[in-house]
C-alpha cells in the first residue's frame, strides 16, 4: 500500500508542472540593468545646489523686502523711461535736420532764380524835401519753377561811402513787403517788366546837399531795388501765415548827368540828360538768395 501510494504520488507529480526554484528566489538583474548609469540623481542634486538654492534665497530676500524691491523697480523703470524719451528726442532732431537738408537741396535744384534789370523812364524831379523818378524793372526767371508772389521796392538815396550802400541795400531787402499770396508770377524762361516810382525821402535829400567830406565816389543819386519772390513749394517762414520764406534779388544803380556826370538834389533833371552806363550798376550790395 505504501509502495503503491508512493508510486501513485510519484506519477501524479510527473503530470504536475515542475516548480521552478527561481520562483522562490528574487530575480537577478539582467546585464542591461547592470550596465545602466546611476549618476542621474547626483547630477540633479548638484544642479539644485548651484542654482536652486541661490534662486530660492533671492526669492526669500525679495519676499522679505517687498517695499524696497518695489522702489528699486520703480526707479529702474523711471530711468529706462527717461532714456527712451531722450532717445526719441534725439531721433526727432536728427530727422528734422535731415528733412531740412532735403528741403534745401530740392529748393536749390528746382527753385526759381530771378535776375533784375533797371532803366529810368522819367525825369528825376527834386523839390525842397523830396524827390522821385519813374523807373522800369525787368525781371527774368532763369530757374526751373515759377517765381510767385513777386513784390518789389525801389528807393532813391545819396550814399557817401561803400558802407552806406551796403547798409541801405540790406535795409531794403530786409523788409517784408507784400503778402506772398498776392503779387506777380513769372514762369521759367519768361521775362516781365514793371513800372514804379523810386522816392527820395527828406533825410536823403539833406544828405545829398551836404558838403563833400571825401573824394565823393558815390555822391550821385543811387536807386536801390530789391525783388522778393518765393518758390511755390518752399518752406513756410516766420511771422503771419501769409508770409513764407522769400528769395531776394537786389541791386543798386547810380545816375549820372550828361555830360559832366554830377547830379545834385537841387532841381529837376530831364530824362534826356540822365545817363546810365557800365559804371551805373554797382556790384556793392548786390544780393541773390
Amino acid at each position: 500500500m505504501n509502495g503503491d501510494e508512493q508510486t501513485g504520488n510519484s506519477g501524479n507529480n510527473r503530470n504536475d508542472k515542475p516548480v521552478s526554484a527561481s520562483a522562490e528566489q528574487p530575480p537577478s538583474e539582467t546585464p542591461e540593468q547592470d550596465n545602466k548609469p546611476q549618476g542621474g540623481n547626483s547630477r540633479g542634486r548638484r544642479l539644485f545646489r548651484h542654482f536652486g538654492k541661490p534662486i530660492g534665497a533671492a526669492v526669500l530676500w525679495l519676499d522679505e523686502h517687498d517695499g524696497l524691491t518695489t522702489a528699486l523697480a520703480t526707479a529702474v523703470m523711471a530711468i529706462f523711461t527717461g532714456l527712451l524719451a531722450q532717445y526719441a528726442k534725439d531721433q526727432g532732431a536728427i530727422t528734422e535736420r535731415q528733412l531740412s537738408i532735403m528741403e534745401r537741396q530740392i529748393d536749390a535744384a528746382e527753385r526759381p532764380w530771378v535776375s533784375l534789370q533797371f532803366a529810368p523812364i522819367g525825369d528825376l524831379v527834386f523839390d525842397k524835401d523830396s524827390g522821385e523818378i519813374r523807373i522800369k524793372i525787368t525781371l527774368k526767371n532763369t530757374g526751373h519753377s515759377p517765381a510767385v508772389g513777386i513784390n518789389f521796392e525801389a528807393e532813391g538815396y545819396f550814399p557817401h561811402t561803400v558802407q552806406d550802400i551796403l547798409k541801405r541795400q540790406n535795409e531794403i531787402c530786409g523788409r517784408r513787403y507784400g503778402a506772398t499770396q498776392f503779387g506777380n508770377t513769372v514762369f521759367p524762361g519768361e521775362t516781365a517788366s514793371f513800372e514804379t516810382n523810386a522816392l527820395f525821402l527828406e533825410e536823403d535829400i539833406k544828405k545829398g546837399k551836404e558838403p563833400f567830406k571825401d573824394i565823393g565816389l558815390f555822391r550821385n543819386p543811387t536807386i536801390g531795388i530789391c525783388v522778393a519772390y518765393k518758390f511755390p513749394f518752399g518752406p513756410p517762414g516766420e511771422g503771419p501765415a501769409f508770409f513764407t520764406e522769400a528769395h531776394h534779388t537786389g541791386a543798386a544803380w547810380q545816375l549820372f548827368r550828361k555830360p559832366n556826370g554830377t547830379i545834385l538834389p537841387e532841381k529837376t533833371v530831364p530824362l534826356t540828360q540822365i545817363l546810365t552806363n557800365e559804371r551805373s550798376h554797382l556790384s556793392i550790395g548786390e544780393q541773390a538768395n
